[in-house]
């Protein structure tokens, strides 16, 4: 539930930036024709100034980089002319347009002008007006303790007012406090307070309002009621008719921004329903309506949230993190956005079997949880609630905050079992990754044995025994070579003697026939016997092992032996092998040059004899230093 609901509240997040604090009512007049007095007309400085500030207002939901062009314009002209009331209205109306565009520290900067001006001028609605706006963008920022301070504060003078132009006032900030229920996974309190903002909206013809809660109701109430509803198609199909409800309403006043919260609640609900195809064309059509309004991050990241969610239940794995990466390019001073798109990245990651990645943004990951639970919106954020509630009498404020206590510890309990199902799932990955290295490694040097094996055989009774034919045949012929020639018959058979005796050594050292024939002891005795200056001891019992590890363990002996001698010029070498129960140890120590194993970063000869120790279930150190000589034991468990 909890990835749903963040995606309920990135559409809340679009639809509050947008939302106007009062009913938008007729057009002030054509645009065109406003345009047309601008360009034209003869205008005083306060005339001019109610034309941008009517045109900023026209464009703020069609085309926003318009509006904020209107609205410097206007703040531009009005510090000119010294009027400090306009430039109080143009500071707070900045602050819409960069809340819109999600510059939030932007917005605070233009509000807190504002209110200084307010304050200044003594006009307090505009001060609550402001106040109202400036808990809005902190609420965008996460800190939720702060932003219900200001939306208090803004409630207790609004719901004294009796001016009826108020009422979509309270509706707007009923609309808020909503959010920040919703933003904590208090979803029934959330549900109270959008219905007071729906019935405002509704008394008071507040349209734009009205679409906006009517699609997070929407999208809430499934959430509420749980798996009955999603499975009870008739109550979806409603749902979707409400939102397609307000989706008119919006065309009604020509709302084009909105209109793309609303394509992307749509396509929330039809990912819900799993039907992916409506659940693509509403995507479609939001990004369709972005060419016209411009692509503000806010509009964008919802679509994209939406899309990555659909591409993983589609299965584009690829296409999910591509999506998500682009939503996190755009924006991530969003929390919950975030934390969507890197789950989505993880998860697809592992699903495409990408264990690297997929550990790189799980760190990511964590490292955002934990600046997010030491956030400023882990503080009590009903401290000013407690107030007006009281006051009111109309909420239980201790039931609240135990609600809120336990959905917080909630949300930290699932958030850990996710990491800790997300670290099995790598750890498993990682390990099936290695098992198929091992198995890999193990089919090498079992193609290697049966190689040499063959190789020595054919050698020895293939050509081996051709030249012990030959030899045969010589030594008849010399009963008939002259007295004169036997000199050099023997100057010809010597050769052929040295030949035969280096093929033997050749073939016995491939696979050495005492090795099958008496086992590892005796076959290392042999070799090691055969060496001057290399002893070797064999502690334990002389049981056959696996004739694999057998193989495996004459031919690392064989090869470190030989590296001793020709590479670290050592005179003296011991092989000792000691076998317990259930254990066997070999130790190679010789009195050579030594290396620093640190420095070593080339070569195949210890890197094979590392994959076949690990390819039969062994382990393997090495101690080495320059001049003093090398020691390299292995442990193999039997």
């Amino acid at each position: 539930m909890k990835n749903k609901n963040r995606l309920i509240g990135i559409l809340f997040v679009a639809a509050i930036t947008l939302l106007p604090a009062s009913p938008t009512g007729a057009q002030v007049a054509n645009v065109d024709s406003l345009e047309q007095v601008l360009r034209t007309g003869k205008l005083s400085n306060d005339e001019r100034l109610q034309l941008y500030y009517d045109l900023g207002d026209e464009y703020r939901n069609k085309d926003i980089k318009v509006s904020i062009a209107y609205r410097r314009e206007g703040l531009a002209l009005a510090r000119k002319v010294k009027n400090r009331q306009m430039q109080m209205r143009f500071f707070h109306k900045m602050g819409d347009a960069c809340q819109v565009e999600h510059k939030l520290d932007s917005a605070l900067y233009f509000y807190e002008q504002s209110l200084h001006l307010a304050q200044e001028l003594g006009n307090v609605k505009q001060e609550n007006l402001v106040s109202m706006q400036m808990g809005l963008a902190y609420q965008l920022k996460g800190m939720y303790s702060k932003a219900l301070q200001y939306f208090m504060e803004a409630l207790s003078y609004f719901e004294q007012s009796e001016d009826e132009a108020d009422k979509g006032v309270k509706g707007t900030l009923f609309f808020y406090i909503g959010g920040i229920h919703l933003e904590i996974l208090n979803l029934e309190q959330s549900l109270l307070y959008l219905s007071k903002a729906e019935s405002l909206f509704r008394e008071t013809g507040h349209k734009i309002g009205l679409a906006s809660t009517i699609m997070l109701i929407a999208q809430i109430l499934p959430e509420v009621r749980g798996e009955a509803m999603l499975e009870d198609k008739a109550a979806m199909e409603e749902l979707v008719a409400s939102v397609r409800e307000a989706l008119e309403l919006l065309k009604e006043v020509d709302d084009r921004s909105t209109q793309v919260s609303v394509y992307a609640a749509l396509g929330n609900l039809y990912l819900k329903m799993r039907d992916y195809t409506n659940a693509q064309a509403c995507i479609d059509s939001g990004f369709q309506l972005i060419e016209v309004v411009g692509s503000l991050p806010i509009y964008i990241y919802e679509l994209y949230n939406i899309q990555s969610a659909v591409y993983y239940k589609q299965g584009k794995y690829a296409e999910c993190e591509e999506v998500a990466l682009k939503s996190l390019a755009i924006d991530t001073t969003h929390i919950p956005v975030m934390f969507d798109m890197m789950t989505h990245i993880i998860l697809s990651n592992i699903k495409m079997g990408k264990a690297e990645r997929a550990e790189e943004y799980f760190t990511k990951y964590w490292t955002q949880i934990k600046d997010y639970m030491t956030a400023e919106h882990q503080k009590n954020i009903s401290e000013m609630e407690v107030k007006y509630e009281t006051e009111k009498k109309e909420l239980r404020i201790a039931a609240l905050e135990k609600e809120r206590a336990l959905y917080f510890w909630l949300s930290l309990a699932a958030a850990v079992i996710l990491l800790l199902a997300l670290l099995a799932m790598f750890l498993w990955i990682k390990w099936a990754k290695k098992e198929r290295q091992l198995v890999a490694t193990q089919s090498v040097l079992d193609g290697e044995i049966a190689e040499r094996t063959r190789l020595a055989r054919d050698l020895h009774d293939g050509l081996g025994g051709m030249l012990s034919v030959v030899k045969l045949n010589l030594e008849e012929i010399k009963n008939g070579v002259p007295t004169e020639d036997v000199e050099r018959y023997d100057y010809v058979l010597t050769p052929l003697n040295d030949s035969i005796n280096e093929l033997h050594r050749v073939t016995h050292n491939m696979m050495p026939d005492s090795l099958a024939r008496s086992g590892l002891k005796m076959s290392l005795t042999d070799f090691c016997h055969s060496i001057p200056g290399v002893d070797f001891q064999y502690l334990g019992a002389a049981d056959r092992l696996d004739p694999k590890l057998e193989v495996m363990i004459y031919r690392t002996v064989h090869e470190l032996v030989n590296n001793a001698l020709r590479h670290a010029d050592a005179t003296h070498i011991l092989v000792q092998i000691i076998r317990e129960n259930s254990r066997l140890s070999l130790v190679v120590q010789d009195d050579g040059q030594g290396f620093d194993p640190k420095a070593i970063t080339s070569g195949m000869g210890l890197k094979n004899i590392r994959h076949r120790v690990a390819a039969n279930n062994g382990h393997l150190e090495i101690s080495s230093e320059t001049g003093k000589g090398t020691e390299i034991s292995m442990d193999f468990k039997l």
